[in-house]
């Protein structure tokens, strides 16, 4: 069966990501650390997805789940011509990341938003996992950095 990319509701696999998600956040969150809890508004993702503002496109080895990658999708605010996807979040299991998954992940990705009509896509990074060398092979280009602050 090998490896799949598809876009998901993530009502049909909720269980699946949500595990996979504790994962994902226990690896990276290093700035919600200190009593901030994961509790994802799961009703909100599910209603955004129904309303189309909302693309979740999956990785699936022999049919269980080892990635994803989802996507905010609307035009942008202040060029209502051009339809963005903002990446939310991007993950495949540790386990997974050889060989071409990742560059796979996101080709699909870009490949599935074109059909929805996305001319621009807006993702990024975390300083201490560095994908910079990935996305700039996929054409991406580095153009603004993020700052973050707990008040």
């Amino acid at each position: 069966m090998g490896i799949t990319y598809q876009e998901e509701k993530l009502i049909g696999f909720l269980p699946e990501f949500n595990a996979l998600l504790k994962e994902h956040m226990a690896e990276i969150n290093v700035l919600y650390r200190d009593g901030d809890e994961l509790n994802p508004d799961y009703a909100r993702y599910i209603r955004m997805q129904q309303l189309n503002l909302y693309a979740l496109i999956t990785c699936r080895k022999d049919g269980k789940l080892i990635g994803y990658a989802g996507f905010f999708v609307h035009p942008n605010i202040r060029f209502p011509k051009c339809m963005t996807a903002y990446e939310d979040l991007y993950y495949i299991k540790p386990e997974n990341r050889q060989g071409r998954v990742g560059y796979k992940l996101f080709t699909e990705s870009e490949r599935l938003l074109n059909q929805r009509n996305v001319n621009r896509i807006d993702i990024g990074c975390k300083t201490f996992q560095d994908h910079s060398r990935l996305f700039e092979h996929l054409g991406y280009e580095f153009y603004e950095k993020h700052f973050t602050k707990k008040l």
